[in-house]
């Protein structure tokens, strides 16, 4: 498409993006506003917003493949953990799926549960509205590769300064973090295993001084691993290494009885492979797929057992066996990763009646987190007013961290005025998941940039089910370092190779 026909695709689908969201949110005033509806009218009401948000959902893939041309990138795997952990529960109810368990509609009051619903598909979809608004289209992409004369650079540097020095950042990155990532696993591994996984969040384990120090560098491994397969993505051996770290490390998360953390691993991992080595299509597609469908299932056999003691890697898959087909296991996992709209639901319901808005405060406080705590305070002030999955424990009394989620916070923070914010917080994220887009020939990617997307994909993903504190930290403590980081071994490798060049050229003149 030439740049005024990809113009004219991104207005008509902003223009239609827009219309669909206001369509909604006059059906979502019609549906709160009927204080006459009883409880069954009002569940009919929370029906038509599940499908509402399923269609929705279809809409948001269409019109980013329709801008994009790609269905599997960071910002598809970014929205889609946002949607089945923010509206799980409404998908299933919208296809006709009974929740197993922790069903929230047996929780609270069908008014309650369709206001959220509204909420978070009017958020979602404000979201993904700001995301097409501020995506670089392939058009654009390509004119700023050629205004800054890049692609050449790429192509004559990517086997000395770029790629190589992305290798050599992931190998500084390997060696500063895997002790940290080593002792901290085992310790972890010790103690799930010899007292359930609930005590690992007990108050006696939290880390202060040293550890808490080495707790932040051991957050570096995963992108080591993401520097060291982009930087070495032909070298088969590197890669088989970058596998077995992954496999391993994925391993002992699902022993220890996590499972956020290892799957964003293998989804990143699984997205640099279409990118880098192979495209999944076709066939590959399909058996990619039906392994995602099992690793889901499996999520909820890791849920069962993983406060057993001595529980062993046996376990796990004995019961996943025995399970398979009897107990709906997939749709367990949907149903509780669903579940995160119980935040939502809670703040919608305390504030204002209890508790005022915060006006911003979550996210002011949020980018004061780039400052570390050297001893001034005992914690933390973005601590205190930041985290606000904190904050729900302690409101709710629980005994358990309940998370968050960003259309709570866009709430506490603003009302229903929240749904504008989701839409510059899906411009901002829009903007960086499309910096990079799936390349045919590999010497037009700048792996630096690949990096550092890949690397906020694996940080941010789970921001979906927490508050925008761990957004900040992302980008300010790990992917902007680490793409500096990249830059600059690429121009120490630069400079070695323009030394050794011009070395090598008195040096014939000498022998002339």
């Amino acid at each position: 498409m030439t740049n005024k026909s990809t113009y004219l695709v991104r207005q008509k689908l902003f223009f239609m993006t827009a219309i669909l969201l206001c369509l909604m949110t006059l059906v979502g005033i019609v549906f709160i506003t009927d204080a006459a509806a009883k409880d069954d009218v009002v569940r009919i009401y929370d029906y038509c917003f599940a499908w509402f948000g399923i269609l929705t959902y279809i809409w948001c893939l269409w019109s980013w493949y329709k801008l994009r041309k790609e269905l599997l990138c960071p910002y598809v795997v970014f929205f889609t953990v946002a949607f089945v952990f923010m509206f799980g529960q409404s998908f299933l109810t919208g296809i006709g799926v009974p929740m197993p368990r922790n069903d929230l509609r047996t929780m609270y009051p069908p008014r309650s549960i369709l206001m959220a619903d509204v909420f978070t598909v009017l958020g979602l979809t404000a979201f993904h509205l700001g995301a097409i608004a501020l995506a670089q289209d392939e058009e654009a992409l390509l004119e700023r590769v050629e205004s800054k004369n890049a692609a050449k650079t790429i192509k004559a540097m990517s086997s000395t300064s770029l790629y190589s020095g992305t290798l050599m950042a992931g190998w500084v990155l390997f060696l500063i973090s895997i002790v940290p990532t080593v002792t901290f696993s085992f310790q972890g591994l010790v103690l799930a295993l010899q007292y359930g996984y609930g005590f690992l969040y007990d108050p006696s384990l939290v880390e202060t001084g040293l550890d808490a120090v080495f707790s932040r560098i051991r957050l570096f491994f995963p992108i080591s691993l993401i520097c060291l397969f982009i930087g070495a993505s032909d070298r088969k051996f590197i890669r088989m290494l970058v596998f077995a770290c992954t496999v391993m490390t994925v391993g002992v998360g699902f022993l220890t009885g996590g499972r956020g953390q290892s799957m964003v691993l293998i989804i990143t991992a699984l997205c640099m492979y279409h990118y880098l080595v192979r495209p999944i299509r076709g066939m590959l597609s399909v058996i990619t797929g039906i392994a995602g469908v099992f690793l889901l299932s499996f999520m909820s056999i890791i849920s069962k057992l993983r406060s057993v003691i001595g529980r062993r890697l046996l376990d796990y898959f004995e019961a996943f066996i025995s399970s398979w087909g009897k107990e709906g296991l997939l749709v367990q996992a949907i149903s509780e990763m669903g579940g995160s709209m119980f935040p939502l639901i809670n703040v919608m319901n305390l504030v204002p009646r209890v508790y005022s808005f915060r006006y911003g405060e979550s996210y002011l406080y949020s980018l004061f987190t780039v400052i570390p705590n050297v001893g001034f305070w005992d914690v933390h002030p973005s601590a205190i007013k930041a985290d606000l999955g904190n904050w729900l424990q302690q409101v709710l009394g629980l005994s358990y961290g309940p998370g968050f989620s960003a259309v709570a916070e866009a709430y506490i923070n603003f009302g229903w005025a929240g749904i504008a914010f989701m839409f510059f917080l899906g411009m901002f994220y829009g903007r960086i998941f499309s910096l990079v887009k799936y390349e045919y020939d590999k010497m037009k990617y700048d792996p630096a940039l690949l990096v550092f997307v890949f690397s906020v994909l694996s940080l941010t993903v789970m921001t979906n089910r927490n508050s925008f504190i761990g957004t900040v930290r992302a980008f300010a403590y790990y992917a902007i370092p680490a793409y500096l980081l990249c830059r600059a071994c690429a121009n120490f490798v630069s400079s070695r190779v323009r030394g050794d060049f011009r070395l090598s050229k008195r040096e014939t003149g000498v022998s002339r």
